[in-house]
Formats: C-alpha cells, structure tokens, sequence
C-alpha cells in the first residue's frame, strides 16, 4: 500500500553555547516592543532570566515577567496570562523554561491570534531550559481544562513558536532527576516517531540519530549537567526527535503518559520511563528488524537470536538505562486503582495515537500495559479526578 508522507518544520532554529545573549537582537528582527516573558518561578529564582534580560536591555526593548506557569497548565493559568499580555500592551511572547512554560505561551499566543480584531498577531520565541518533549517546534500545546468540575487533557491546536533558541548552558542548572526523566520524554518521541506507522525515511532519519544520541549522552549528561558536550547532544537529540516524531505520529506511550501525568501530577518523563519499555516490548511483534535497530544503537548483541529474541533487546536496553540514570523502576501513585486504569484506559483507547501505534490493539491490552507499569490498588475504589 503507497503511504502519502507530509513534513513540516516552519521553526527557525538558533543554537549554540550562549546564543542566548543574541535573543534581544533577535527580538527586535521580528518587531517585538513589549515582551511577554512567559516562565516559572523555579526558572526566574536559578538566575536563568538574567542573560536574556540584559540582552533585551540593551536593544531598549520593555518586559513584563510572567512567571506564574504551572506544572500543568490549566485553562485557567492560560486565561491569567493573556489578560497580563492584553492588559501590558505586549506584542510577542518569550517562553523560558521547560514544556509548561512554552505551552502556556503558545496557547495564550493562539487565544490572541483568534481575536486578531483586536490585536496584531502575536508569535512566541521559545527558549527551552529542559532538553526533554520539544515544545520548542511544535505546533501543539497540553493545556488541562478545569471546567465542569473535573480535569480533561486538552491538546490544541497552536502555531508553533516562529524561533527556538537552543543554548547548552541553560541546560546545565537542571537537578539530576529531572534531566533523566526528561531524556525519557526524548527517547519516548523517537522510539515512537520510528516504529509509528506514519514513519516515512525522513522522519526515520531524525528519530533514529535521536535515539543514537540518547544513547550516547543521556547517562554522561545525568552524571554531569555541564558536561557540555553532553548537553549539546541532548538538546539536539530533544530537536530531532520532537520534528520527527511530530511529523510520523506516536503511539501508546506517548497516550498513557500523558493521561497519568495530567491527571497524578506526575513527572510526564518518569511516566514514560515507566510505560515506554512494556509499550516496547507490546510492540516489538509488529516491526521487530525496527527494533533490533534501536537495541543496536544501545550497543546490544543481537547477531545470532531470533528475530523477535532479538527485538526484546530493544526493550531491555532501555530498562537498562533508567537503571543507571537512577530513574525508580516501581512507582505506587497515590489514588491510581485497577479502576482508575480502566478508566484513563478508555481516553487512551480514543486517543488519536492508536491510529500510529504500530501494533493493533484492544482496551484490554491498555489496562494490561498500564497495569504493568505501575503498582495498582486492586481494592480501593477510584476517586482519580475526585470522581
């Protein structure tokens, strides 16, 4: 059957040790006057704005510091910082920090350009300090819809960022858990961006070296946040892997963290830790000369197995390097019970990921998979959602 393949990459990228000083500059090219300065206040209290606010001090360009970017964005958060951006007269967003902060800035960015009526249309410059989902090319944003009472994952559909602003350096500040389960957010794209059945060889050639990447430098990286060497491939491996697999499709692992991680509080990357190496091993009988690649870019063995004994390796060397980075390998969440499961089971089963997820599957296959990947209180009653 003849696949029709579509690519797209409309980001300008920037990268390089202390590309950062140049982001006034950049500012300015674009027409910026008033900057929206979208970020946390974990990111503003480690020093990280400092830089980049000398930088636009010296073009003369005005700021206004948002730095109330939740964990998981609501609705909410998003509603507070466009009425900031409306209220301050801004007219381009500058994203600093991690997902959160880059999602929150491209949704408020997309709720202005819908009223474009009443102001001119923004753009967003993002300037990742995480190496881990790649927010920084996307044209997506995970926002958590807060309305009606409960929580609901709500993916919109937002224009990616016009520039992307990759230095090493604000890499190097990250603690040494949260640069492990962020490379797991790296290796979750391009591990699914590869073997989904939207790959094409284009995509297959960016998800592959950031698998190769990952490989190499996640564990020198984790031991050693400035290690710059370490981090340069990190952040291109985070790049590669969010344009590829963007652009091929994700499977069950990319669904189930994310329903975990929005509705548990817990880490999106240390999610896929978790669930990547069972959705691996589920998946190794649809492609498995896919995953014998992968388990030889780890340096596994495969010559002389079976094909399929072969495709497990895969999956072993990923256990193998959480392992090492020293992400847990159990984890009992609070609340999580066997009804629950079945219960984000059914969003994941309806996700827009099972038509790229290589192997076909059923719901129970799901409550499997997440069953096998976190320890479940088979008694107690649900009350995820504080349903």
């Amino acid at each position: 059957m003849r696949q029709i393949n579509h690519f797209s990459m409309p980001t300008k990228i920037i990268s390089g040790v202390d590309c950062r000083n140049n982001l006034g500059k950049e500012i300015k090219s674009l027409g910026g006057t008033i900057i929206f300065v979208c970020t946390d206040k974990g990111i503003s209290d480690a020093g990280l704005l400092v830089d980049i606010l000398n930088s636009f001090n010296k073009k003369n360009l005005a700021y206004v510091i948002f730095d109330e970017v939740e964990l998981n964005p609501t609705t909410d958060n998003v509603e507070h910082g466009l009425n900031v951006y409306c209220n301050e007269q801004c007219d381009i967003l500058v994203s600093i920090g991690g997902g959160s902060a880059i999602d929150t800035a491209k949704a408020i960015c997309s709720l202005i350009n819908s009223n474009s009526d009443n102001y001119e249309r923004a753009t967003v410059v993002a300037v990742p300090t995480v190496a881990g989902t790649g927010s920084e090319v996307l044209g997506k944003a995970i926002v958590t819809d807060i309305n009606n009472g409960g929580k609901e994952l709500k993916k919109l559909s937002v224009p990616p960022p016009s520039v992307a602003v990759l230095d090493p350096v604000l890499l190097q500040t990250l603690p040494p858990h949260i640069a492990a389960v962020s490379g797991l957010e790296t290796l979750t794209h391009a591990v699914e961006g590869y073997v989904s059945l939207g790959s094409s060889e284009l995509t297959d050639l960016l998800n592959l070296k950031a698998i190769e990447l990952v490989a190499k430098y996640l564990r020198p990286y984790v031991a050693n946040r400035t290690n710059i060497e370490a981090a340069i491939g990190m952040q291109n491996a985070c790049l590669y892997a969010a344009i590829g697999s963007s652009n091929a499709g994700y499977g069950n692992a990319y669904a189930m963290a994310n329903y975990i991680h929005t509705n548990f509080n817990i880490h999106y990357g240390l999610a896929c830790a978790l669930i990547l190496p069972n959705v691996m091993e589920f998946n190794t009988l649809a492609c498995p000369d896919k995953f014998i690649k992968i388990a030889q870019l780890f340096g596994e063995h495969t010559n002389n197995l079976p094909n399929h004994k072969a495709a497990l390796k895969a999956a072993e060397a990923v256990r193998n390097l959480t392992k090492d980075i020293g992400i847990p390998q159990e984890l009992s969440i609070e609340g999580l019970t066997e009804e629950g499961i079945k219960y984000l089971s059914k969003y994941v089963f309806d996700s827009v990921s099972q038509r790229s997820n290589p192997r076909k599957n059923n719901l129970q296959d799901i409550i499997d998979l997440y069953l096998k990947s976190f320890a479940v209180n088979r008694t107690k009653k649900m009350h995820l959602l504080d349903k």
